[in-house]
């Protein structure tokens, strides 16, 4: 259990850090430093829309993530929490250092946490992307077979809840948010709706032909 705690200014937008005097096993305490990302991170499955599944976890800039100690004294990033529908663990980047790190170094390390949540969060955007594709392709299908109306697409002022697909003027637009705010939206052009029979088309000239045809054979 930490007794100090000092937040420190890594430079580095995106990231936190904190000197923390932690207790040794012979009743003293020592210095570590913890390095963070602030960037909230949520289950994939609940970033593809399944609001079952873990929410958004974000560690605040001036709030250092919980630590603990290893059997050998050393310590590390406590257990990343485990989403309660899939079981999979999720959770911002923490990383965890001996000493006072200051200057140059504690940069290094909050850059690179930095760059792998960067890396992360464009990771989720590719995944619900596809899965945002997988939507418009459903929807323009059942446009140019008739199983859908555009009168059934909501449009973005209806407030449908996410991910959703809507019409807008010549536009099928998916669209959905990310944990950390952030809007994910993919277009298409409008397929025109196709009747389902020749039939819907109205009459045709040659339809009296295919009467006289009719005649002749009697």
């Amino acid at each position: 259990m930490t007794t100090t705690i000092d937040i420190i200014d890594t430079r580095v937008p995106g990231t936190s850090a904190a000197h923390a005097a932690v207790p040794t096993g012979d009743d003293d305490t020592r210095w570590i430093t913890i390095v963070w990302s602030t960037a909230e991170v949520a289950c994939i499955e609940f970033e593809l829309g399944d609001i079952t599944h873990g929410g958004p976890i974000r560690y605040a800039a001036d709030t250092p993530p919980p630590v603990e100690s290893t059997d050998d004294g050393d310590w590390r990033p406590a257990p990343d929490p485990r989403c309660s529908a899939c079981g999979s663990t999720y959770g911002p980047l923490v990383d965890v250092l001996d000493g006072r790190v200051r200057g140059r170094k504690l940069a290094e390390v909050a850059l690179g946490i930095a760059r792998d949540a960067a890396a992360d969060r464009a990771w989720v955007a590719s995944r619900v992307t596809a899965h945002l594709v997988d939507l418009l392709n459903i929807e323009a299908t059942g446009l140019i077979h008739g199983s859908t109306s555009l009168d059934e697409l909501p449009t973005v002022m209806e407030g449908p809840g996410i991910p959703a697909v809507v019409r807008d003027g010549d536009q099928l637009v998916a669209f959905t948010h990310v944990a950390d705010d952030d809007i994910i939206e993919v277009r298409w052009p409008m397929p025109t709706p196709l009747p389902e029979m020749v039939d819907d088309l109205g009459p045709f000239e040659d339809d009296d032909d295919d009467d006289d045809e009719e005649d002749d054979e009697i």
